[in-house]
């Protein structure tokens, strides 16, 4: 079956203790690997991982945004292990 992880994000606003509820997420991944799917979910992502032992060692980075242009993207580089 694989496995899967579920990945979040806050949106604070400039006084980094408002949460902005109005930010949309913008989820990316690269580069695209095949056996590897998500699923976005609001602020949150769920990433599946096929069982497969030729992705063991894949490496792609997953980025977030928010749609209004209000933040700077985020970026977490995701090994499969």
């Amino acid at each position: 079956t694989g496995t899967s992880y579920t990945y979040a994000v806050t949106f604070y606003k400039a006084d980094g203790v408002t949460i902005d509820d109005t930010a949309v997420s913008v989820w990316t991944i690269s580069p695209t690997i095949t056996g590897v799917t998500s699923t976005p979910n609001g602020n949150s992502i769920k990433i599946s991982v096929e069982n497969n032992d030729d992705l063991v060692g894949s490496t792609f980075v997953l980025s977030v945004t928010a749609s209004n242009g209000l933040y700077n993207t985020a970026t977490y580089n995701v090994e499969v292990i």
